[in-house]
């Protein structure tokens, strides 16, 4: 039996909570749990295996960078996600565009797609446009989100899912000395 994965492929980590002592312990304000063990989880294997057949790869701004876009485009495997605008080989003047609620820019560098709206996403799937979220503002106005910030929030969705679930579950041992 030959596991085939889905056509969207996405990688994240997370952070468990851990009290206990370890050298490789994180900390991380933002997160509910400050301390921890960073855990690096992947849907599927990445590999060569899935180059050079039109997959979608989903990762946060850990991972992506714009080199590493290029070269997963010459492999034919597409890639899109959030990207920090201080990295290397990024627009230097990115992370000085100002905008105000609802506001978007697109720089198209090469062949991915910067869509600045509070988050900066890069994209080689993606086009310039908006998409409806089919939810309302207070004076009945339609939503509208650009099409890469909808299918990273989509792509990203089962492992952002996972985090959620993990919290939730506690571990409850009792020892005894």
């Amino acid at each position: 039996m030959m596991y085939v994965p889905k056509q969207d492929i996405c990688t994240d980590e997370s952070l468990w909570k851990f009290k206990g002592r370890l050298r490789f312990k994180q900390y991380n304000p933002t997160k509910c749990a400050c301390f921890g063990v960073k855990v690096y989880k992947r849907q599927s294997e990445l590999n060569e295996s899935l180059f050079n057949k039109g997959y979608n790869i989903y990762m946060d701004n850990w991972y992506s960078s714009r080199d590493l876009f290029q070269h997963l485009q010459t492999r034919k495997t597409n890639a899109c996600g959030t990207v920090r605008t201080h990295r290397e080989n990024m627009p230097p003047d990115l992370h000085k565009i100002k905008l105000r609620k609802g506001e978007t820019v697109y720089l198209c560098i090469d062949s991915g797609i910067f869509a600045l709206k509070n988050v900066c996403m890069l994209s080689t799937t993606h086009s310039a446009s908006m998409k409806d979220t089919k939810k309302q503002d207070e004076d009945g106005n339609a939503i509208m989100k650009p099409s890469v910030v909808v299918s990273y929030n989509e792509g990203m969705g089962g492992v952002d899912c996972s985090d959620q679930l993990a919290t939730t579950h506690k571990f409850v041992r009792k020892f005894v000395k």
